[in-house]
């Protein structure tokens, strides 16, 4: 579709389209908005749940004709987009007939500009941007603006592009919206380049200043800090001042640098003794292995079980700590937590629980089962899969992880269609199985036809067909148990996705678990060479530890790793390749691992690669 079509319908209806103004505009119109499903929409995208959002608005299309079924079809094509869904936008997009009024020709430009741009065509989306009406509603005009920034980058223009990004602060509401537009700014920048060319607005010129000078510093730390310092007295009130400047100063006045003073608070006593050692264990075994790399730090060791949390953590600050790593539990990590007073950073190796606010310089670094469920989820729906069931077990684990799973399967567009909780001490599932594959609904089909025709028919029961998938939550006693279960009820076909505690390393009968794709740490699955000959030591050492005792040696290894990016309270900018994951760290302080994904086939794992990447529009890229 071109303009000049859409417009020329438009051209001969200009009272028809003064009307779709106050019937059909981007952000309003009339009864629509008095739709729940418009209301339930809106506060996904605010939430960042654009695939929901999109589903909702492509069901609001079929349900509509007209103007307003392509104005929600062109909501769609957005939300996909930012989705990070490009193909199922351009299917929305050809759907649009027209004639569109002028907020939706609006629209209609940023969809295909920004899919231009995805294809990789900057030139082509400058174009389309150009041609659209001047403005639109304030978020669309601002979406706009950054696909304009973007693909000025991406044409060699970094002026052009940072005036873009500038404007489009004007048409943002929220300190978070212009903290994040300043990060794509800088990111931009850092990418491309600053050209000596005039930018015209003297904010634009400020950030293309700020850019040259930190590249003329030659990545040197020291003269990055004094670039920024002159910058700051020529540029005293400049936005940057307020968000990037503070972060890049922290970022190089801590590089790479270990503290003085290192304390870790881990029970080496009592009930926990054994899990507080593997952790120990890794963290020394990567202190030693850093040995020659440059100073490293003092480490001292407090028990947790003997001391208690809170008076641990009040040694640790009286003894010279910096940096206080750990305590292990969920209850020690809360204590810890409350006796924070910012006076030195804190790793802890657990999470608060969701409603607990951490107070300053305080980080979280956990294993987490339900961060493994999200990973499941996200795989699933990478794999074109998003229709579903669950397989939980009946006690709070398994509610978390149903919980996780659920929550973030729907929230990116798919469906769980219904699932089951078993029993963990069980040996068979059979009614379980039978109820949720809905083989049972199939034997009562055939017994009516048994009833009706008055013999015995021949009869295969049947599961249902409208699953793609089934996620298990299972301990590998249950899973090995499952599995073979699965199969007998007709359901061997369906892929099945897990989480790592699936997954014993060296049991004997993993053979049974064959075909199950869950996420896992490197460590286990894809262990780099110097892992290869810690994991060597490891076992000639202790020999009987359990798995779970691996994993925390490996979560040990990882959280001394993680003392120098978080020294100063400035978590790097760049991901750490860890043995527990893909290491980086959010806004809110929280560490999260990006896993690798395996296969169990013939009783072994076999990494499997990366699901294949949909390229980001700028809209919901994280830069750029």
């Amino acid at each position: 579709m071109t303009y000049s079509r859409l417009l020329r319908s438009t051209a001969t209806l200009v009272l028809v389209a003064v009307i779709g103004l106050l019937l059909a505009a981007c952000e309003t119109g009339g009864s629509m908005m008095q739709d729940d499903r418009l209301n339930r929409a809106t506060q996904l995208e605010r939430s960042g749940q654009h695939a929901g959002a999109a589903q909702i608005y492509e069901e609001l299309a079929a349900e509509t004709s007209g103007e307003d079924a392509d104005h929600f079809r062109l909501l769609a094509a957005r939300s996909w987009i930012k989705a990070g869904q490009p193909t199922r936008a351009r299917t929305r997009l050809a759907a649009v007939g027209g004639p569109l009024q002028s907020d939706d020709l609006f629209l209609w430009g940023l969809v295909s500009a920004s899919l231009a741009l995805d294809a990789g065509d900057p030139e082509e989306a400058l174009r389309l941007l150009d041609e659209a009406p001047p403005s639109g509603p304030p978020a669309v005009t601002a979406d706009a603006y950054l696909v304009r920034g973007a693909a000025h980058f991406r044409t060699g223009n970094s002026a052009a592009a940072v005036n873009a990004l500038v404007e489009r602060e004007t048409w943002l509401d929220s300190p978070q919206q212009i903290a994040d537009n300043h990060r794509r700014i800088w990111s931009g920048l850092q990418r491309y380049g600053a050209p000596d060319a005039p930018a015209g607005d003297p904010v634009a010129a400020g950030w293309l200043d700020l850019s040259r000078r930190v590249d003329q510093a030659a990545n040197s730390s020291f003269l990055i800090i004094a670039q920024v310092r002159e910058w700051q007295s020529d540029y005293p009130n400049h936005p940057a001042n307020a968000d990037v400047v503070p972060q890049l100063l922290a970022e190089h006045r801590t590089k790479g640098v270990f503290p003085p003073g290192v304390a870790l608070l881990v029970p080496v006593s009592g009930r926990q003794a054994a899990l507080g050692e593997a952790v120990r264990d890794g963290f020394l075994a990567a202190y030693y292995e850093r040995q020659g790399r440059g100073p490293g730090p003092s480490v001292r060791i407090y028990d947790v079980a003997a001391l208690g949390a809170a008076q641990a953590l009040q040694r640790a600050r009286t003894e010279g700590a910096e940096v206080v790593v750990g305590p292990l539990t969920k209850n020690a990590v809360q204590q810890v937590a409350d006796a924070a007073d910012g006076s030195v950073t804190v790793l802890a190796l657990n999470r608060l629980a969701p409603e607990a606010t951490p107070p300053g310089g305080f980080f979280q670094f956990a294993l987490s089962p339900e961060d493994e469920a999200e990973a499941a989820a996200d795989r699933i729906l990478a794999d074109g899969h998003y229709r579903g069931l669950a397989l939980v077990p009946a006690n709070s684990w398994g509610d978390r992880l149903l919980a996780a799973f659920a929550n973030r399967l729907r929230g990116q567009g798919g469906q769980l269609l219904e699932y089951r909780r078993y029993d963990d001490q069980a040996q068979d599932h059979g009614a379980t199985l039978t109820t949720l594959l809905h083989i049972d609904s199939s034997q009562a089909r055939m017994q009516r036809l048994t009833r009706v025709f008055g013999t015995q028919l021949e009869f295969v029961p049947r599961r249902r067909q409208d699953a793609q998938f089934i996620f298990v939550a299972a301990r590998p006693q249950q899973g090995r148990i499952l599995r073979p279960e699965l199969k007998f009820h007709y359901a061997g076909d369906l892929p099945i996705y897990a989480t790592s505690d699936i997954y014993e390393p060296d049991a004997r009968d993993n053979s049974d678990l064959d075909g199950v794709m869950f996420p896992d740490m490197p460590w286990l699955i894809a262990p780099d060479p110097s892992s290869d000959e810690l994991k060597a030591a490891y076992d000639t050492l202790w020999p009987n530890r359990s798995p779970l005792q691996s994993r925390l040696f490996a979560f040990g290894l990882d959280a001394y790793g993680l003392v120098a990016a978080l020294y100063g309270g400035s978590a790097s900018d760049g991901a750490i390749a860890g043995r527990t994951g893909t290491l980086s760290v959010d806004a809110f302080g929280v560490v999260r691992r990006r896993l690798e994904w395996a296969q169990i086939v013939g009783g072994k794992p076999e990494v499997l690669p990366p699901p294949e990447l949909i390229p980001l529009s700028p809209i919901a890229a994280e830069s750029p």
